[in-house]
């Protein structure tokens, strides 16, 4: 791809650190209306507005685009601790049992981007579209191979989910 893109590299930073944040995000807004609770989350996204236009105002003359995404990361960064204590005492979790739940998937995301950056540097040094398909196929099955490793239920959760599908398809 080259060097010129290398200015676009902070931007996909954020961007790729903002998206597993806003989908995390986004499933506990849809959760706290589910369970009764709009005002909570009307509040909460009043003060997401409220505060990236703050940080706009900051960020974009220092760091221009990258500073409207750091913005954005920001202010939806400031909201999740909220939603999550919503979340958590509307169906009686804790947040040790939350950050258990997720700590597997973080474990595994380090590890997929610890292998696809030494495989990067170390054997698909070259740019090109099948060295970028190649890291891919390396992340996900680092991925993949770590969380059964990790946690070894969802290797019976996943027979329990596919093996009723794949007898259908026999009968």
């Amino acid at each position: 791809i080259g060097d010129k893109w290398m200015p676009m590299l902070p931007l996909l930073i954020i961007l790729l650190l903002y998206t597993p944040l806003r989908c995390f995000s986004t499933v506990q807004a849809h959760l706290i209306e589910a369970i009764g609770m709009p005002k909570r989350e009307a509040f909460l996204l009043i003060f997401e507005l409220l505060f990236i236009i703050g940080l706009l105002f900051l960020f974009i003359p220092l760091y221009g685009v990258t500073g409207a995404a750091l913005s954005v990361f920001i202010s939806r960064s400031s909201t999740i601790f909220f939603r999550t204590t919503i979340v958590n005492k509307a169906v009686g979790v804790t947040w040790k049992q939350t950050i258990k739940t997720i700590y597997y998937q973080f474990i595994a995301t380090l590890l997929m981007v610890v292998a696809v950056w030494l495989s990067k540097h170390a054997l698909f040094s070259d740019p090109s579209i099948l060295n970028m398909f190649l890291l891919i196929i390396i992340g996900v099955l680092v991925y993949i191979t770590t969380i059964c490793i990790i946690d070894k239920k969802i290797i019976i959760q996943a027979k329990e989910f596919i093996a009723p599908s794949i007898r259908s398809v026999f009968k």
